[in-house]
């Protein structure tokens, strides 16, 4: 999982997970098992950044974690996340917020969330019509 991490950040940001090209095989050693990787969206220029921000950021650092069993389980699992984070549905590798649940569900769902603003909206302004009648004694 850790070689395939590696793989899709090279592809996604032109550049290796870590800065090696003169250290000494030691060193590289310990970097490798002990530094973090920076998180994709902050090697590559703004424009790019705005892309691999969030879920890739998230998806990409899960694969590449120190501990074997913090990564994820296969390669149909890192798989599944990256197919998730295209459909614009809650990834793994890190919790979604209600807010950003809400916003995936929207921009998945765009026709029903129109409809169901549009009667949601109409409920709520039959609601205050009839509150308004009956404070004011009108009869409809």
């Amino acid at each position: 999982m850790y070689s395939l991490g590696v793989v899709l950040y090279e592809l996604l940001t032109g550049q290796r997970p870590y800065r090696l090209q003169r250290a000494a095989k030691q060193e590289m050693a310990r970097v490798i098992a002990e530094d973090e990787p920076a998180r994709p969206s902050q090697v590559v220029d703004r424009q790019i950044s705005e892309g691999l921000a969030g879920d890739l950021d998230s998806i990409l650092l899960m694969a590449l974690r120190k501990e074997p069993e913090q990564r994820y389980s296969s390669a149909e699992s890192f798989a599944d996340d990256l197919k998730r984070h295209l459909e614009q549905r809650p990834i793994q590798a890190r919790e979604a917020t209600p807010w950003e649940r809400f916003m995936r569900f929207r921009r998945r769902n765009p026709g029903g969330f129109v409809a169901g603003a549009t009667v949601g909206t109409s409920f709520i302004a039959g609601l205050v019509a009839v509150g308004w009648q009956a404070r004011n004694g009108l009869q409809a």
